[in-house]
């Protein structure tokens, strides 16, 4: 995700992070005390203060403790400040301005939690949490199946957001790494440069977090950024380094890699590089009522593989759900993924028969609202909005002309996915101009 900073990081560091061998006393530098405050949709499920203290004192443990097999401890510990608060406005993030809506709430206020993110940078039903990268305060939305879920995991997810917010981009490689894209439980280790980072003392200040920026180049009415002079430059131009060595880095099985939570999604750049037979693989995951917690995470996978092979079983499993009345979250989220991102299959194929074919059957998902009487936020109304954006990642100029059409429609009553369309369209144009990787890639970037 393309998230810019536009205020300045103060240069303050806490102390110098050291690295010390896993399970032995870590030395204590000066603490930073990070005082946070949590909000809830008032649609989400009520939570108290001693739940927001389990999840911050283990967001604290994540970054203190010294973990197997390489980690730098940090000394920064989360308090919540006041009690939680309720918001209203977006609860289903599915486009850049719900994002926007939400996130931009201001500096005072933090950890937003609502119960569904499908975008975080582009529409990607497998996110689970979404933050600004490089902004003087801190601003993170997460879905409350994970916050108020496994607490160890919990406390992983919302330390890797808060990174986000402290400047670091994700560092591909080991699982058990802090900033891996795809975590768990177990991913609690940071390096000597993320250390620094997390030991800078986020802003008081009352000021907006940046906005999420999907589009190429900078951010219309907006500076591409207020920082004169970074003082962590050094270990960015490292950290780099380190990340374009890892990115290579042998993939995991297939099996473990959607078995991982991913928070921002799926990322393009390593799910791409599986192949046909692991999507065979994951094709008969996708049949096993068993891996219904991770098929979001299979159809999003599948769909990057780009396998034209598997476009008539995905579209057969979008439509053997048609029927549900009222799908579970698990099963309508896999769905919006598989539509969503089955574009990126006719992307990739030189096919002109299974292109047709998938972009019929986008066509049909995303026209459907428009004669049918859905309501707002039903099930088809949200396979709607996800195919739109299954149309923009295909990048073919039919799809765009089917996208113009709905955006132009006079039906009443189906305005979000018509706005979807709007937006739909602007990501066909960056699709065509950069290709799937940058438009994915771009997401996890400053």
């Amino acid at each position: 995700m393309r998230r810019l900073p536009l205020l300045a990081i103060p240069a303050v560091l806490a102390a110098a992070a050291v690295a010390v061998p896993a399970g032995q006393p870590a030395p204590q530098p000066a603490q930073v005390a990070v005082q946070l405050t949590v909000l809830r949709h008032q649609n989400v499920q009520a939570f108290d203060n001693q739940k927001v203290k389990q999840v911050l004192d283990e967001m604290g443990r994540v970054l203190q403790n010294s973990d197997p097999p390489a980690d730098v401890p940090c000394n920064v510990s989360f308090t919540q400040k006041g009690n939680v608060g309720i918001f209203t406005g977006p609860n289903v993030i599915s486009n850049q301005q719900q994002f926007n809506a939400v996130a931009n709430l201001g500096a005072p206020y933090h950890i937003k939690v609502v119960s569904t993110i499908d975008w975080c940078g582009a529409y990607m039903p497998s996110a689970v949490a979404c933050s600004p990268v490089g902004i003087a305060g801190t601003s993170i939305v997460v879905e409350e199946d994970f916050f108020l879920g496994d607490v160890r995991l919990a406390g992983v997810i919302l330390a890797h957001e808060y990174g986000h917010n402290r400047g670091l981009s994700h560092r591909p490689g080991a699982l058990t790494n802090l900033m891996n894209p795809g975590v768990g439980p177990t991913s609690r280790c940071v390096n000597a440069a993320e250390a620094q980072h997390f030991l800078i003392q986020p802003s008081p200040a009352t000021v907006e977090a940046a906005p999420v920026w999907a589009g190429p180049g900078p951010i219309p009415g907006l500076p591409a950024a207020a920082v004169v002079v970074d003082p962590l430059a050094d270990e960015k131009k490292a950290e780099k380094k380190v990340a374009a060595a890892e990115v290579q880095e042998p993939l995991v099985p297939v099996k473990d890699f959607v078995h991982m939570v991913h928070p921002e999604g799926v990322p393009y750049d390593v799910a791409s590089r599986y192949t046909k037979e692991d999507a065979k693989v994951l094709l008969g995951m996708l049949k096993d009522p068993a891996e219904k917690p991770w098929w979001t995470n299979i159809a999003t996978t599948i769909c990057f593989i780009g396998d034209d092979s598997a476009v008539k079983e995905l579209i057969a499993f979008v439509n053997g759900g048609k029927q549900e009345a009222k799908p579970t979250r698990a099963e309508l989220d896999a769905r919006k993924a598989a539509v969503a991102h089955l574009g990126a299959i006719v992307n990739k194929t030189a096919n002109p028969a299974v292109q047709k074919e998938a972009i019929d059957f986008l066509a049909a998902v995303a026209q459907g609202p428009l004669t049918e009487a859905a309501q707002p936020g039903a099930p088809a109304r949200q396979l709607a909005i996800a195919a739109a954006e299954g149309l923009a990642v295909s990048g073919k100029p039919e799809a765009a002309e089917i996208l113009k059409k709905i955006e132009k429609s006079e039906s009443a009553g189906a305005d979000e996915v018509k706005a979807a369309a709007g937006q739909a369209l602007q990501a066909h144009d960056a699709v065509r101009k950069h290709g799937l990787k940058e438009y994915y890639g771009q997401r996890h970037r400053h």
